[in-house]
C-alpha cells in the first residue's frame, strides 16, 4: 500500500491486512464473479442472509447457538467485504497523492478485472497522460 502523510495506526494496518485476504482469494473465483464487484457483494449478502441461517438450522438445535452462528457469519463476511474495499480505496488514495506530488510512475500491481481494476487502469492511464503532457510542455518551453 502506498504511504500516507502520516504513519498508519494499528487499526488501519489491521484493515489493510484483512483486506488482503479477499484480494488473495479473488484470482480463484469464477470469471463472472471476478468481473463484477457487485456480484461479489451479492454473494457475500447471500451467504449472510440465506446461507448462514440455513446452515444454522442444520447444525444447531439451540436457538441461541444458531443466532450466535448467524451473527458471526454476518460479522465476518461484512468485515471481509469492508476491508477489501478499504484496502482498494487506500491504494487509490495513495496513488492520487503520488500523482499530486509529481510522481507519475505508479505501480498498482493488482490484476483485478472488476470495477476496481477499471479504476486502477484509469488512474494509471491518467498519470501516464499527465506525465507525457508535462514533458511535452517542458520541451516546448525549452525551445
Amino acid at each position: 500500500m502506498p504511504p500516507t502523510t502520516q504513519s498508519a495506526g494499528p487499526l488501519e494496518r489491521l484493515l489493510v491486512a484483512v483486506g488482503a485476504v479477499p484480494m488473495a482469494i479473488e484470482p480463484y473465483l469464477p470469471t463472472a464473479v471476478r468481473r463484477n464487484f457487485g456480484v461479489r457483494l451479492f454473494v457475500i449478502a447471500f451467504i449472510s442472509v440465506v446461507g448462514a441461517p440455513a446452515l444454522s438450522v442444520v447444525l444447531f438445535a439451540d436457538v441461541l447457538s444458531a443466532a450466535a452462528f448467524i451473527s458471526l457469519v454476518v460479522a465476518v463476511t461484512g468485515f471481509l467485504g469492508y476491508c477489501e474495499m478499504y484496502r482498494a480505496l487506500r491504494e487509490i488514495n495513495g496513488s492520487v497523492r503520488k500523482i499530486d506530488a509529481g510522481e507519475f510512475d505508479l505501480d498498482l500491481a493488482d490484476d483485478r478485472i472488476d470495477e476496481i481494476g477499471e479504476t486502477y487502469g484509469g488512474l494509471l492511464s491518467a498519470a501516464a497522460s499527465l506525465d507525457e503532457t508535462l514533458r511535452e510542455a517542458e520541451a516546448a518551453r525549452e525551445e
